[in-house]
């Protein structure tokens, strides 16, 4: 799966967004998707079938000869958009009256300023964002932008746009309307446990944490999202709590707490690494050392453009442990931007190290997250 820049990225399918898109509202569909990936040709073609021109109005339908197509240029490498333009046609009889027609020929035409993608599966959202140009319908958006987003069934889409591909379209056009958060990117990583068997009764402390770049003049918000922790032997398995880190240019210390949703706000510029999120798994049947094969998942969604998300996770064993709302987690690695002024990295349950003993992916002594995975890159708002 993938995500793409820039105005709306996998928190929505294109119905959601669609839906929410302001007046005219226009429904369309039958169409094809197309892109070369030689030339760096993205076109759509479909066929506009209703619309609503006011707040709660019923739909009325668009006659043929009716059509609508996007026509843009997309940066292989960097699957940025480089230039395109959209146009609809078609006959609008806006009162229903029969035979009188209110809106013919060109309704509306733009230039493209944004573009989104999100490849989920066979079935694929793009978004774009448009400049309006003309058409008979363009003073019915004015003050405002055209909106389009096209689900494209049976797409052969890989979140790439160093390949060709096509597919179905279908959607809405609508004035463009903000979206809450603008972009997110199913994430996992996989790895293993070391040796060390774990007996019954004690807990395993899962954790992870991030580093973000990218960021600007304005606090950033990342979230983690229906997150879980599954081993490939169905030993473990771990619902994971939700987590919210702000990013903030007037924070000046950093700070998680754990409301049902872990919470965390940290300062711009900090070395290291911010805690995530993080969850225990009490050990009621001992479990063998050597566990392969554990993947950590869920969804990273920023509330801001150009940032890039990188995280790992790690697990260490305790004797014995509290309720994660008494922990007290260290937010950050920094020694001196939270309450626990200390060398542990970011993440450390510090009402508890002490009980900290080997096993998991740690060895104890005074490793009281273990040692993390590997460090994956997310698609966030890249």
């Amino acid at each position: 799966m993938a995500c793409g820049l820039l105005l709306l990225c996998g928190t929505a399918s294109a119905a959601d967004y669609g839906d929410n898109l302001g007046e005219p509202n226009t429904l369309f569909g039958g169409g094809t998707t197309r892109y070369d990936a030689t030339s760096g040709r993205f076109t759509i073609e479909a066929t506009p079938r209703s619309t609503r021109l006011t707040p709660g109005a019923p739909r009325v339908a668009i006659e043929p000869p009716s059509s609508l197509a996007i026509d843009a240029r997309i940066d292989a490498g960097s699957g940025t958009v480089l230039s395109g333009t959209f146009r609809m046609t078609g006959e609008i009889d806006a009162y229903g009256r029969g035979g009188q027609v209110e809106y013919s020929g060109t309704l509306l035409t733009g230039d493209i300023i944004e573009f989104s993608y999100f490849d989920v599966s066979s079935t694929d959202v793009f978004v774009f964002r448009f400049r309006v140009t003309g058409g008979s319908l363009a003073p019915r958006y004015a003050g405002g932008e055209i909106g389009v987003a096209v689900t494209v069934d049976q797409s052969t889409f890989t979140g790439s746009f160093d390949r060709s591909f096509k597919g179905g379209a279908s959607g809405h056009v609508g004035i463009s309307v903000p979206v809450e958060f603008v972009c997110a990117d199913p994430s996992s990583i996989t790895a293993s446990f070391d040796g060390t068997p774990i007996p019954a009764g004690r807990t395993i402390w899962f954790n992870s944490v991030l580093k973000v770049s990218g960021l600007k003049s304005a606090p950033v918000t990342i979230q983690f999202q229906d997150v879980t922790i599954q081993s490939a032997d169905g030993q473990i398995s771990v619902p994971v709590p939700d987590a919210e880190v702000t990013f903030s240019p007037t924070e000046t210390t950093a700070s998680t707490t754990f409301t049902g949703t872990w919470v965390t706000t940290a300062p711009f510029g900090l070395p290291g690494n911010t805690f995530f999120t993080g969850a225990a798994f009490p050990v009621t049947t001992a479990l063998p050392g050597g566990i392969k094969n554990l993947t950590w998942s869920g969804r990273i969604i920023s509330d801001a453009p150009g940032v890039a998300v990188q995280w790992q996770w790690a697990a260490a064993v305790y004797s014995s442990f509290g309720d994660l709302d008494s922990l007290g987690v260290k937010p950050v690695d920094d020694n001196k931007a939270s309450l626990y002024k200390n060398s542990d990295h970011a993440g450390t349950p510090e009402n508890v190290r002490q009980l900290v003993v080997s096993g998991a992916r740690g060895g104890g002594g005074s490793n009281f997250t273990g040692s993390y995975s590997g460090t994956v890159k997310t698609g966030v708002c890249q």
